[in-house]
C-alpha cells in the first residue's frame, strides 16, 4: 500500500504519516494484551506507561492536524484532479501502518512467547519471506490502486491482468533497456528509467 500511494504524496506526508505506526502499534498491542490479560487472570495489563501513550497521542494529534489539508482537498468540489489524487493516496498510505503493526506485534510476540533470545536475524527473515509471499498473493488485488482518483473508470488504468507485463517491463526499467516509446506510451505515466539502475 505504501509503495502504491507514496509515489503520488507530497514528501512531506510520507515523513509525517510513517510516525502513524507507532500509535497504531500501541493501540492494537493494548487491545491484544488486554484480551491475554483478562483472559488468564481476570486483570487488565497494558505494558506501556503513561508517558508511552502520551506520545502516541501526540503523534496521533499531529497526523490527524496533518490530515486536515486532504480532508478539504477531497470535499472540496472544485479542488484540481491532481490534489484531489494526492489526497485520496494519502488515506491509503495511512491504511499500510496496520500491516506493518501486526508486523511489530508478531515480532513482540515471538520474543515474549519462547522467553529466551531470538535470533532477530532469523526472525527478521522468516517475517521477509512472509512479506514476499503475501505481498506476491495480494498484488493483483491492490495493482488498480495505482490508478485511484484519477477520475473516470480508474480501474482501466492499470488492469489485474496486465500486471505481468508491468513487473517484466519495470525489470526492464530498472536495467536500463526499455524501449522508449513503452515507456512513454504504453502506461497511463510515462516510466522514468534514467538512472534507475544507480538508484
Amino acid at each position: 500500500l505504501c509503495v502504491i500511494s507514496g509515489s503520488k504524496i507530497p514528501p512531506v506526508y510520507l515523513v509525517l504519516l510513517v510516525q502513524m505506526n507507532i500509535p497504531v502499534t500501541i493501540a492494537l498491542s493494548n487491545c491484544f494484551k488486554r484480551d491475554n490479560a483478562t483472559a488468564e487472570s481476570g486483570e487488565e495489563s497494558h505494558g506501556y506507561t503513561a508517558l508511552h501513550l502520551f506520545g502516541a497521542c501526540l503523534i496521533t494529534a499531529a497526523v490527524l492536524m496533518g490530515l486536515w489539508p486532504a480532508v478539504i482537498e477531497i470535499v472540496d468540489p472544485d479542488s484540481p484532479l491532481t490534489a484531489y489524487n494526492s489526497a485520496c493516496n494519502i488515506f491509503i498510505f495511512l491504511l499500510s501502518c496496520i500491516p506493518a503493526a501486526i508486523s511489530t506485534l508478531y515480532k513482540e510476540y515471538a520474543m515474549a512467547e519462547y522467553k529466551r533470545p531470538v535470533d532477530p536475524s532469523y526472525l527478521n527473515l522468516v517475517l521477509a519471506i512472509f512479506q514476499v509471499i503475501f505481498t506476491g498473493i495480494i498484488s493483483p488485488l491492490v495493482y488498480p490502486l495505482q490508478g485511484f482518483a484519477t477520475g473516470g473508470d480508474w480501474t482501466a488504468l492499470y488492469p489485474s491482468s496486465e500486471i505481468s507485463d508491468n513487473f517484466i517491463d519495470s525489470l526492464k526499467c530498472f536495467l536500463g533497456i526499455l524501449p522508449k516509446d513503452v515507456a512513454m506510451d504504453s502506461y497511463a505515466e510515462p516510466a522514468q528509467c534514467n538512472a534507475a539502475l544507480g538508484l
